[in-house]
Formats: structure tokens, C-alpha cells, sequence
């Protein structure tokens, strides 16, 4: 059984590729926010609000660590920061592999300046992007896989990361 987690800050796209990658690889597709949302039975928006960002956290290493015995082909569109908590990468790397969908600061603010759903950019989005981005990769740089996802369609990206999974295996 393989899995391929799919990791990269808020607005890479991860959930939009992972499910045109899982259909060319004949994988199941997981979208992991859409996991930990059933499993906690609130929207991560209302956790964050209700509980905090700290135990989020804790139910996300939770469910990464169940996710991550599935015995299924999986492609996995993880959170932005699954693995950056609780050696959430180093579990990935361990059941899996991951590949870093690399996307600009600057690509991803244009994507994400009107984004009112997810809780960690509520309070700007230029700013905090930036900070995440400076933040998060060192923790993303280590996957197994990089692929740099600006100015590219995504029908190419998959092609590319099928053909980096294509040499590793």
C-alpha cells in the first residue's frame, strides 16, 4: 500500500491536485481537513474559535497518526501545517511519501487575499502569509519530493510529480 501526502501552505492548491493525482495513479483521495472536520464533528474554522489553535493541533497529530496506518493507495492533500507539529513530516516520511508543492508567497497571496475561512489568515493575509511562509520551509524542504507549482497548469504538475514518483519507486 502506498500513500502520498501532499504537502504546502494554505492555497497551493493540494486539494485541487491531489484529486487529479489520485485519479491518475488510481489512488483514493483524502482530503485531510475534511478528515479531522468529520472526526472532531466541527469545522476547523469553529475549533480554532472554540478550542484554540493549541488543541487543534493536538487532534490533527491525532488524526495524521491514523490516517497514516490506513492500509490503502491513498493520495493525502495534508493541512498547511500537518507537518510542521507533533513530527507530523517525520510520521509522513516514515508511512509515505511527501512531496512539497512549492508555490510563491506572492502566488499565494493573489490566491488568497479574500479567503475568509481559514482561521490563520483572519487577521491579513500579505503579513501572515509571509511569516508561515518563512516559518514553514525549513519543515517542508525536507520532503521527499519538491516541485515548484508556479505558472503551472495543473495537468503538468501531475505529470511532473507522477514522473518524480516514477524514480523513487
Amino acid at each position: 500500500m502506498s500513500k502520498i501526502f501532499l504537502i504546502g501552505m494554505p492555497g497551493s492548491g493540494k486539494s485541487t491536485l491531489g484529486k487529479k493525482l489520485a485519479s491518475q495513479l488510481n489512488f483514493s483521495f483524502l482530503d485531510f481537513d475534511a478528515e479531522l472536520e468529520r472526526s472532531e464533528g466541527a469545522t476547523i474554522k469553529a475549533i480554532f474559535e472554540l478550542k484554540g489553535e493549541a488543541y487543534f493541533r493536538q487532534i490533527e497529530a491525532q488524526v495524521l497518526s491514523k490516517v497514516s496506518e490506513y492500509e490503502k493507495d491513498l493520495v493525502i492533500a495534508t493541512g498547511g501545517g500537518t507537518p510542521c507539529y507533533y513530527n507530523g513530516l517525520e510520521l509522513m516520511n516514515l508511512s509515505g511519501t511527501t512531496v512539497f508543492i512549492d508555490v510563491s508567497p506572492q502566488v499565494l497571496i493573489g490566491r488568497l487575499e479574500t479567503d475568509t475561512i481559514r482561521p490563520l489568515l483572519k487577521d491579513g493575509v500579505d503579513a501572515k502569509i509571509r511569516a508561515l511562509h518563512t516559518a514553514r520551509i525549513p519543515v517542508y524542504s525536507k520532503a521527499t519530493i519538491k516541485v515548484k507549482a508556479d505558472n503551472i497548469s495543473i495537468a503538468d504538475l501531475v505529470a511532473r510529480i507522477v514522473e518524480e514518483l516514477n524514480k523513487i519507486s
